[in-house]
């Protein structure tokens, strides 16, 4: 055990009040909390003229008034990182460094508390947020770019943004790291892969239907008709609404016979179901990370996404990761035809390197192990 105290700062961490969907920060936490003492700050904006602050078993929720268009947005940090200090004193609450998890939102709070305690901080950067606050913010990017320069380590959960951030923000940063959320269901082990490839003409998709625009699915039902011996299996959380306006999207491009809406399933149920298709198509836009593409590859199952979105930035250069623009339908065309002329090549391909460890940087002990590591020398460097 290090026992390192590390105080996070989280915006989109899962709190009682059901804002939030992603448990990435908290898959996190609970990998390395035998070896760090966390205390989470979980920051939720509202448009209620009110301060909250309440401690839960887990963390301290502290609520705060969020101002249209992000008015006051860096006066309101430092306030509000007053008044953190306020109650981390009053409460006793020790800390070694302070990680951020988002470099805009959290970051400021982070810089401003580190003024203020002394204490250091490291961000993590998720560049869907991250983007839209440098570009919609072009008067606040002098206070950004000292947040990001003067971090002791960054966290680049979206690998993909690291041009164009360092780019916008006119810096680049020396101590940085990759570091991909933890996909928490069971993937399949070295020992037990199965060798017997099965070629498939089935194609899977996964995500919220509510989002099947930004997600790509509407350009998969548009494209899947070059393809009438292909199919494609639907999957992901709706509502009966939303599938009404899918099923006629797919009836409007004459692939009824081809695509399947499925529902949900558990996130084990899902997976079992992989090696029966032959590759994951979700052409999502500006994808922070994507966890279904680390568990699709971690249980041998070739994706497709885009470019500057979800995973791009880990891997580069292999035939069972393929990524497109956005929107760009004769990309994702030939993807296509080359996951299901050239399947058995491609997931033999996958299975390899799997064996061979070039996807560990998706495995929960080789994230934990460099997350600790990173911590520990950006803590020494104080």
């Amino acid at each position: 055990m290090t026992n390192l105290k590390v105080l996070h700062i989280v915006t989109d961490y899962p709190d009682h009040t059901n804002y939030n969907h992603t448990k990435a920060v908290k898959n996190l936490l609970v990998a390395t909390q035998n070896e760090i003492k966390h205390e989470v700050i979980a920051l939720r904006r509202l448009k209620k003229a009110k301060i909250v602050y309440e401690r839960f078993n887990e963390y301290i929720y502290f609520q705060t008034p969020s101002f249209p268009f992000g008015f006051f947005h860096i006066s309101t940090s430092f306030l509000y990182a007053v008044i953190l200090s306020n109650i981390l004193r009053k409460e006793c609450i020790q800390f070694d460094i302070i990680h951020a998890h988002k470099l805009t939102i959290d970051g400021l709070v982070a810089f401003f508390l580190s003024k203020i305690t002394g204490v250091k901080y490291v961000l993590s950067i998720r560049a869907d947020t991250d983007l839209k606050f440098i570009n919609n913010k072009p008067f606040s990017r002098w206070l950004f770019r000292k947040v990001y320069k003067n971090a002791n380590h960054i966290f680049w959960v979206s690998a993909w943004a690291k041009n164009t951030i360092n780019s916008k923000l006119k810096y680049k940063a020396v101590n940085e790291s990759n570091l991909a959320n933890i996909v928490t269901a069971k993937s399949s082990s070295y020992e037990f892969l199965d060798k017997k490839i099965v070629i498939s003409n089935r194609f899977i998709f996964v995500g919220r239907l509510e989002s099947a625009e930004k997600k790509g699915l509407l350009d998969l039902i548009k494209v899947m008709r070059f393809y009438p011996k292909l199919s494609l299996d639907i999957y992901g959380p709706s509502t009966s609404l939303i599938n009404e306006k899918i099923l006629k999207y797919i009836k409007d491009n004459n692939v009824e016979t081809q695509i399947n809406l499925m529902g949900s399933l558990s996130k084990e149920e899902l997976i079992s179901k992989y090696k029966s298709y032959s590759a994951l198509l979700m052409p999502s836009q500006n994808e922070t990370f994507g966890m279904v593409y680390a568990e699709a590859l971690l249980n041998c199952l070739p994706i497709l996404c885009c470019e500057k979105s979800g995973i791009d930035g880990y891997l580069e250069g292999s035939q069972y990761f393929k990524k497109v623009t956005f929107g760009d339908l004769e990309g994702i065309k030939k993807c296509i035809q080359q996951f299901d002329e050239n399947q058995y090549k491609i997931k033999s391909q996958l299975i390899n390197d799997r064996i061979n460890g070039l996807l560990d940087i998706f495995e929960t002990n080789n994230i934990k192990k460099n997350y600790i590591s990173r911590l520990e020398n950006a803590q020494e460097n104080i």
